[in-house]
């Protein structure tokens, strides 16, 4: 899990380099033998995905039944079936015995390269036979189905349904006991900070989602020669496009590319950015696209409370040093000593887990999700509000109550340290303030008010998510208030996993040394 812009235009990851870009104004913390049931497996969203018929398709197979000869046997080069079966098209420069294909088979292909890629969005840019012939080369004519199309006919339109705020995602007990397999082989010493351990048994509270608005020009950093050459290596043939997480990109002739008319043949065109002496950064423009699959999808680990106390790690002073001072600014405007409020550490996932990512703000059977800046400071200024109002309502009365529903109501408009960024984001801001599941939080009862700080948290997009979802690794449902509020951390996940709903099994499946009977029955 990697955050979203990174910097750095590549990076190095075991001799591969991934491009990456940089766009300043977007703030989405973005940080795995085909039988029958496989194949039908989706519904309706496989035979959409299958049957992405578009009227270039129908001019593509008009042109190629112009251009062949009568005598000429034309034939699928996938199926070896003829026109019999369904219509030929021709989606390339192929000539021959590879010169015509069936949609549907064309579709079946590149299904099964969606299969052969790993989920994450750096690491499958390299593979393009989705929408380049890997015999001529050529561009097919047909544009592929979107990635986030091809991933929905696995898991089925109502599970990708499910990726919305509050709704847990689980992982599945057979993966848990993979991962366990794997985190064993290392020493002792070393157990406590393996990623993996964030995945055993794991139950995340999707607290975000953050829309995809990479609509705007972005940069691309080009470092050194090599970059550059890499870069004209992925070139489309005309020289004008580039394509980047599944999605495709217009080299726009700005910046060290401003000598570039729309006018220059794909040579020219070439020439002049071979010429281009690095660094330099070149502005792309994205497509348009009707797709959520670049979606950030942000969530929070129940299952994994911390002891801040003993701070045995560079990491846990941090946080630990990170809480007190929050503390004592809240305290110090508050004129207290001591919190009322009782508060829990949680590691919420391996991203930015130097932060606070949210704060839970329990109350009675209810609860409220503070996030983004200062939700530290905030979410302990509610909680103290709240614990004061309840402490004080024998005497108080209505008052206290009144106190107690003001509290509750700013954690969904306090700015938290948003700024700018907050204003520019406020037609969402309550939703991301505040997650009400069971209305306002009560404060007709003496329960004691309670704080989950949650340190970092776990991050995807959406098509990576149903990726994952789509190979067995996770299950999806709905969040119940108790399962937040009132379950043991180490007993929650235990309680919502007959809950979990997990994709049908298709060719996309991973096998983990056998799946959980209960897991298959749900598939």
């Amino acid at each position: 899990l990697t955050p979203f812009p990174a910097p750095a235009a590549m990076a190095s990851s075991g001799g591969t380099r991934l491009w990456r870009l940089r766009c300043p104004s977007l703030r989405c913390p973005i940080r795995r033998s085909r039988t029958q049931s496989g194949s039908q497996a989706g519904g309706p969203a496989a035979a959409s995905a299958l049957q992405h018929d578009t009227e270039s398709e129908k001019a593509a197979a008009a042109a190629a039944a112009a251009s062949t000869p009568d005598d000429e046997e034309k034939i699928c080069r996938y199926c070896f079936e003829g026109e019999e079966e369904d219509q030929l098209i021709s989606p390339c420069r192929c000539a021959g015995g590879q010169k015509y294909v069936h949609l549907k088979c064309l579709r079946m292909w590149q299904r099964a390269v969606l299969v052969s890629q790993p989920t994450h969005p750096e690491l499958y840019d390299q593979d393009t036979r989705q929408r380049i012939c890997n015999v001529c080369k050529a561009s097919f004519t047909c544009a592929p189905p979107t990635r986030q199309e091809l991933l929905s006919s696995f898991t089925g339109p109502e599970l990708a349904a499910l990726i919305e705020e509050r709704c847990f995602i689980g992982s599945a007990e057979s993966f848990s006991r993979e991962l366990e397999r794997q985190v064993s082989s290392f020493p002792g010493t070393m157990r406590e900070g393996v990623v993996c351990l964030n995945w055993i048994r794991g139950l995340f509270l999707i607290t975000k989602v953050v829309e995809d608005r990479q609509r705007s020009p972005v940069m691309l950093r080009i470092s050194d020669e090599e970059d550059l050459g890499l870069f004209l290596q992925q070139l489309e043939s005309d020289a004008r496009t580039f394509h980047l997480r599944g999605r495709r990109f217009t080299v726009l002739s700005q910046g060290p590319l401003k000598d570039l008319t729309e006018a220059d043949p794909p040579e020219v065109r070439r020439e002049v950015i071979r010429s281009v002496t690095p660094p330099v950064n070149f502005r792309l423009k994205p497509d348009a696209f009707g797709d959520t699959g670049e979606d950030g999808i942000v969530a929070i680990n129940l299952t994994r409370p911390v002891d801040l106390s003993s701070a045995r790690t560079v990491l846990r002073a941090r946080q630990r040093s990170r809480f007190e001072a929050a503390k004592a600014r809240v305290l110090g405007e508050r004129g207290a000593e001591e919190l009322r409020a009782q508060v829990t550490h949680f590691i919420g996932g391996p991203c930015e887990d130097d932060k606070v990512a949210c704060c839970v703000v329990v109350s009675a059977n209810d609860y409220s999700i503070v996030q983004d800046d200062a939700c530290l400071d905030a979410a302990l200024a509610a909680a103290e509000e709240l614990a004061s109002a309840s402490s004080e309502g024998a005497d108080a009365g209505s008052g206290a109550a009144a106190a107690g529903a003001a509290a509750a109501a700013a954690l969904c408009l306090s700015g938290a340290g948003g700024g700018e960024d907050v204003a520019g984001e406020a037609a969402g801001a309550s939703k991301r303030r505040r997650l009400e599941t069971e209305g306002a939080v009560s404060s007709q009862t003496s329960a004691p008010v309670r704080v989950f700080v949650y340190w970092g948290y776990a991050g995807w997009s959406r098509c990576q998510l149903m990726g994952e979802i789509a190979r067995g690794s996770w299950g999806l449902c709905k969040a119940n208030t108790e399962d937040v509020v009132s379950r043991n951390p180490s007993e929650v996940w235990e309680a919502v996993y007959p809950r979990l709903v997990f994709a049908p099994r298709s060719e996309m499946s991973e096998s983990y040394g056998g799946e959980a009977p209960e897991e298959e029955e749900r598939r």
